[in-house]
């Protein structure tokens, strides 16, 4: 069983109640809420053994971190991821990835774009 509401958000995941806020960002799925900053970008999830994320003032991803491993990412002031760096167990490997634009993401209407761009050669994730 699924719902959603006037603007297409889903409401019932299965029986599953969801929640948004004015800005259509998803605030809760059941018992598992979610954290956003001020642009829109996801910094936080309450799930057990959940990642976070922190953005430069541009909304380009600077760092993940979850139970298994750091990332890093440096970006140009172009807009393109210059390096990213995943620290798992205490060893650091550093890809560079210049030149590979950030890909803006789409999400649906009322929702503030994303970026990502492509792994970085040398780095496993």
């Amino acid at each position: 069983m699924y719902g959603y509401d006037g603007v297409g958000n889903m409401i019932n995941n299965n029986g599953v109640a969801q929640t948004y806020d004015a800005d259509n960002q998803i605030t809760a799925s059941g018992s598992t809420t979610f954290g956003f900053d001020n642009n829109g970008n996801q910094t936080s999830t309450s799930a057990s053994n959940a990642p976070r994320w922190t953005y430069d003032a541009a909304n380009h991803t600077q760092t993940y971190n979850d139970q298994s491993a750091s990332d890093t990412f440096l970006t140009t002031a172009g807009g393109q991821r210059e390096t990213k760096s995943v620290t798992t167990g205490g060893t650091t490997t550093t890809g560079r990835t210049t030149g590979t634009p950030s890909i803006s993401r789409p999400r649906r209407p009322g929702r503030r774009s994303t970026t990502s761009a492509p792994q970085a050669a040398g780095c496993s994730r």
